[in-house]
């Protein structure tokens, strides 16, 4: 077990048939607010997002005699220990079919519309925070839910959105390439470049290609846009 280095504040175990979330001293600001989500309290009642639970401390003491739990609890000294249900059967957006990975960009969508209502969001927007149950997909990265600023206007995984998820469906349905071919060299997704390159200068000029292609890249072109964009705030709302 790791800590990632995309997100600091926690890191999973799995231990037989049962999966252990460490969430650290600066991940807690965030949980608390997770868990008196009311938008995600639906989705679990849904099976849209993974159920979970705190480990009292009687459970914790009975873990620790598990050396290998033991070892990883004290090196990474966390606040508290969460329990998620383990998924049978996992599968990865290299193995999905198109209508998968569709299906899979709905419930990120719904999730970040829902909880931006409470005043929280995800902090990243890839088909790796998702499994299937079934036919039917859960969100799965308790730790990708952060509480919002409400200074921001902008949500900030929307450009990996569209890498992971549009750019990947668009490339299947204008070169029919499989997820498989996609995901295995492009983890990270498809870069706008590398998205022009394959669809090449005529075949963007498309209702689907031209706003998320076309025009993007055109634009980056004639446009220094890293020297022209400053990240700012908001003024905060009374």
């Amino acid at each position: 077990m790791k800590a990632s280095f995309r997100d600091p504040e926690g890191s999973t175990l799995l231990i037989d048939d049962k999966v252990f979330r460490f969430v650290l001293s600066k991940g807690m600001d965030d949980f608390s607010s997770t868990i008196h989500s009311c938008s995600l309290k639906k989705m679990i009642q849904e099976k849209k997002f993974i159920s979970f639970s705190v480990l009292e401390k009687d459970m914790l003491q009975g873990l620790l005699k598990n050396p290998k739990f033991e070892s990883h609890y004290f090196r990474y000294s966390p606040s508290l220990v969460v329990e998620h249900p383990k998924i049978d059967f996992p599968s990865y957006p290299y193995e999905w079919a198109p209508e998968m990975l569709h299906q899979a960009a709905l419930l990120t969508i719904d999730l970040a519309e829902q909880l931006f209502q409470e005043g929280l969001g995800i902090k990243d927007a890839s088909p790796y925070n998702i499994l299937f149950e079934g036919p039917n997909p859960i969100f799965i990265d308790f730790s990708s839910v952060e509480k919002r600023s409400k200074e921001s206007p902008l949500w900030l995984p929307y450009a990996q959105f569209i890498h992971t998820f549009l750019f990947p469906l668009l490339l299947h349905n204008k070169r029919k390439m499989t997820l498989k071919q996609i995901f295995l060299s492009n983890r990270e997704g498809i870069s706008l470049k590398e998205m022009y390159d394959f669809l090449g200068f005529f075949s963007v000029f498309t209702q689907k290609a031209s706003s998320l292609v076309f025009f993007p890249y055109w634009c980056s072109r004639l446009i220094k846009l890293k020297s022209l964009y400053q990240p700012r705030k908001t003024s905060p709302l009374l």
